[in-house]
């Protein structure tokens, strides 16, 4: 399941929308806003989502559940201004083991760091 949303996420409520149905493995990911880019000091971003956000979300879900032998698949991606620590993603996936769990959450934040319907605007100190 994917979910975009302007309010805060709580990491362990994706672990607890998984299924663990015949998951040994759960990998939760959580990206934060950095307090440094590129040797820049910042004080947060704002994301602001295009109108195919959830539709190329629903995409790379897909992509994951095809290419992972996956129980589970949770993400939530956040948008609009957000200072440093706050929780920008979190990628949760549930598998029979840790590798399929952990190459799938790897590959689902490889690809959330490329969507091509989210702009960035960074603030700097």
């Amino acid at each position: 399941m994917i979910e975009v949303t302007e309010s805060a996420i709580d990491p362990s409520s994706v672990y607890q929308r998984l299924s663990l149905k015949g998951a040994g493995s759960v990998v939760v990911h959580t990206g934060v806003v950095k307090p440094v880019v590129n040797g820049r000091a910042t004080k947060g971003l704002q994301f602001s989502a295009e109108p195919r956000l959830e539709a190329e979300l629903k995409d790379l879900e897909a992509v994951l559940r095809e290419n992972w032998e996956v129980q589970d698949v949770w993400i939530i991606r956040r948008i609009g201004k957000l200072p440093v620590g706050d929780i920008i993603l979190v990628a949760g996936i549930s598998a029979e083991n840790r590798e399929t769990a952990f190459g799938a959450c790897r590959e689902a934040v490889e690809r959330l760091k490329k969507l091509e319907n989210i702009q960035k605007e960074e603030f700097f100190i």
